[in-house]
């Protein structure tokens, strides 16, 4: 595949049809620079694919967010953590994942509530990261913390019995 097969599959991918002015905006150069690499007319310059890269997986990220609260809801309102939905987003996440340990699940689900829940939590609420403890925010923590650990256990308990 060349460079201009993969520009335009890039940009079909990320934005559709009318890819051209989309990327052009979105990595900061004129519209006619895009349609020229698109046309051959000028040589693609290699930096331009790892920004793609950064874009393309910021977009999975959104796009993994977005489909995530479709298939279960949010995840928190204010500072409660709704533990059914996290119990279904988790399962969802852990379905495909293959571990060798029990800390390396544990290390997975440790990490997936820190980015899902505890991080945008954190945000939300305007805590500093420095001085401020989200479990000190969250009104269920204990019922959070349960459902991590209960997880953990009901994901090894499967594996072994599988």
């Amino acid at each position: 595949m060349n460079d201009i097969q993969k520009l335009e599959m890039i940009g079909v991918a990320m934005f559709g049809e009318q890819w051209q002015s989309a990327i052009a905006k979105k990595l900061g150069v004129n519209d006619r620079t895009v349609r020229r690499w698109a046309a051959g007319e000028i040589q693609i310059n290699q930096n331009i694919f790892a920004d793609l890269e950064r874009v393309l997986v910021q977009r999975q990220a959104d796009l993994r967010l977005t489909l995530r609260v479709l298939r279960h809801g949010e995840l928190f309102v204010g500072e409660t953590v709704n533990i059914k939905h996290l119990k279904n987003a988790l399962a969802d996440e852990c379905s495909n994942l293959v571990y060798d340990s029990e800390s390396d699940i544990s290390d997975f689900i440790d990490l997936w509530i820190q980015e899902n829940i505890e991080k945008p939590m954190a945000e939300n609420a305007g805590l500093d990261k420095n001085t401020d403890s989200i479990y000190d925010y969250v009104d269920n923590v204990n019922e959070l913390r349960d459902c991590q650990n209960d997880f953990v256990s009901e994901i090894l308990e499967k594996s072994v019995n599988a």
